[in-house]
């Protein structure tokens, strides 16, 4: 897969992204579509976060821009991307854990990357994966924090949206 255009890994910043002049953006996104036809859609993402008046954040996001890497062997012929923002509740322990597992069991399940109702079901066997992991070591090492979760689930020309918690899309 060609370099993302910002984010974790790319060739630009968030700041850059976000600064760039929406009449270049659209010049450049026209430009990729006509010189790779299958190219539907310029994905470009960012973040930032802010603790407001709390002593410190507790939120998480993600930017994963393929996931071929954490599925099974026909995820890596679509065109997949995951980004989520975790909403920590009393600590960031559990928005953490998210943050490094979620996208992983969501993309082992995804079996056949061309079948939505297999990937809407990838995505709830994820979370309910991440979340009885994140139980069993809170067993284990005494956590009481939690977390919401909305994320999105980009395969192919289709995006999934998804979200636990009082966080909604």
């Amino acid at each position: 897969p060609e370099m993302p255009e910002s984010g974790p890994g790319s060739k630009r910043s968030a700041e850059e992204a976000a600064s760039e002049d929406p009449a270049q953006l659209q010049e450049r996104a026209a430009k990729a579509a006509r010189e790779n036809p299958a190219v539907k859609v310029v994905l470009q993402s960012g973040a930032y976060g802010n603790r407001g008046l709390k002593a410190a954040l507790e939120d998480v996001e993600l930017q994963v821009f393929d996931l071929a890497a954490f599925g099974p062997p026909a995820l890596a012929k679509a065109r997949t991307a995951f980004y989520a923002i975790f909403d920590g509740h009393a600590g960031r322990a559990a928005a953490e854990f998210c943050e490094e597992h979620l996208h992983k069991k969501i993309a082992a399940h995804i079996s056949a990357p061309g079948d939505n109702d297999v990937v809407r079901k990838a995505i709830i066997e994820g979370f309910k994966d991440t979340d009885a992991a994140f139980l069993a070591e809170t067993a284990e090492k005494g956590l009481r924090d939690g977390c919401t979760a909305v994320t999105a689930t980009i395969v192919d020309d289709t995006l999934f949206v998804g979200w636990v918690g009082d966080s909604k899309a």
